[in-house]
């Protein structure tokens, strides 16, 4: 006699994996005038994207860390000052390095199923500036041990922030300049800023 069939076992639809959402290497960034009023202030993926209306603390919370940063610039420039009054020709690096330590807690949203889910992280960042020499300052909010050479991470920093300062240059030099808050200027600071982000490792 011939076997029955085996019984044909349905196929179960398997879960689609979905990415855990992790904190930002890059938190924000800030283009600060040389009379230390704030000309943009761009937060990254999921940081901050409260609808309009009164800010997430999260935002105040980076703002904070933001001006503590921008204290310690002022000590820099002082510093240079006073060691190029004593006579020592060495003039003021323009990448100024890390500036102020800060612990944020951020809420991070990612897109789940075709809705959205909120994570909060308590994470260590640092706060970094570059400063031109039209008293122009570039602050960014990074993520602690990013890299695991300290030199490494210095040089993508460098290379991140002297190319926000050439955005800036660029969109100044516009005869039609009308401040920095542009779809056009925002759109450039995320490729920048996603672009060196991608080396951090």
């Amino acid at each position: 006699a011939q076997a029955p069939p085996a019984a044909i076992t349905p196929l179960r639809p398997q879960p689609m994996a979905v990415a855990e959402p992790k904190p930002p290497s890059v938190a924000c960034v800030a283009f600060i005038g040389s009379d230390n009023v704030p000309l943009l202030i761009r937060s990254f993926p999921g940081v901050g994207s409260a609808e309009a209306g009164a800010p997430r603390a999260q935002e105040l919370e980076l703002q904070l860390a933001l001006f503590s940063g921008l204290d310690q610039v002022g000590l820099h420039v002082q510093a240079c000052e006073k060691a190029q009054q004593k006579g020592d020709p060495r003039s003021l690096d323009t990448y100024l390095g890390l500036l102020s330590p800060a612990i944020l807690e951020l809420e991070v949203d990612i897109k789940v199923d075709g809705g959205s889910k909120t994570s909060v992280f308590f994470e260590d960042y640092n706060v970094f500036a570059h400063i031109s020499t039209s008293q122009l300052k570039i602050l960014a909010v990074v993520k602690d041990g990013l890299c695991k050479q300290k030199q490494t991470e210095e040089s993508v920093l460098r290379q991140m922030l002297r190319q926000l300062n050439q955005l800036y240059v660029d969109a100044a030099s516009n005869p039609f300049f009308a401040g920095l808050e542009t779809e056009k200027f925002r759109r450039r600071v995320t490729e920048v800023v996603e672009g060196c982000a991608s080396r951090f490792q």
